[in-house]
């Protein structure tokens, strides 16, 4: 989401006739090789319309830019309440999305990086039917019965078991992790947060 401090860059490029972040980070670094020319570009597009970056960037772009210290000042303290205010109504709507009734499900993880899903049946309510249902399922289920498995029993409370069914930890997803079982491919996780085998890419 594009904050005022993204704005107030952009503007101030375009001002100079720098039409595209490319031009931007050519500027920056006369000498640089196309291939970090592009990467540059693309920290500089992403700071710009997602509040993306780090001091050390924004301190290039402003050098580059000769936007004076004093102009910079408050428009960085818009951008500091701008984020703050997003952040509570961030954490305000991932409550409320928290807050709603869903059905339990079992996560099992049968080889590393590879999971599926059990559905709770309708007649499983409460945490101690989820708990006997799980037990029931690994009994039951040759494949379940030998592998580390997850109770995801709302938005919120997920219990974990070994791979002997023992209750290993029980834990509480946040509007920053949502604890669940995860792959993590480089830099990118993949969310195991629908059903087998579909996988949801966030960053």
């Amino acid at each position: 989401m594009q904050g005022p401090l993204g704005k107030f860059l952009k503007e101030k490029r375009l001002l100079r006739g720098l039409d595209r972040p490319g031009i931007l980070a050519r500027l920056i670094h006369p000498a640089a090789t196309l291939n970090r020319i592009s990467r540059l570009g693309g920290r500089i597009r992403t700071f710009e319309e997602e509040g993306i970056g780090d001091r050390e960037l924004l301190d290039q772009i402003v050098a580059a830019l000769a936007i004076p210290a004093e102009e910079l000042e408050s428009v960085v303290a818009d951008e500091l309440r701008f984020r703050e205010n997003h952040e509570s109504e961030r954490r305000k709507e991932w409550e409320a999305w928290a807050d709603e009734s869903v059905r339990p499900y079992l996560v099992i993880r049968l080889i590393p990086s590879v999971f599926c899903r059990r559905e709770a049946p309708p007649e499983v309510v409460t945490l101690a039917e989820a708990e006997t249902w799980v037990a029931s399922v690994r009994r039951l289920d040759p494949l379940a019965g030998r592998c580390r498995t997850c109770l995801v029993f709302d938005r919120r409370l997920r219990v974990w078991f070994n791979a002997r069914g023992e209750v290993e930890d029980r834990t509480l997803a946040t509007p920053d992790d949502a604890r669940v079982p995860f792959v993590q491919l480089a830099k990118k996780r993949l969310l195991f947060t629908a059903r087998a085998p579909h996988v949801t890419h966030v960053r």
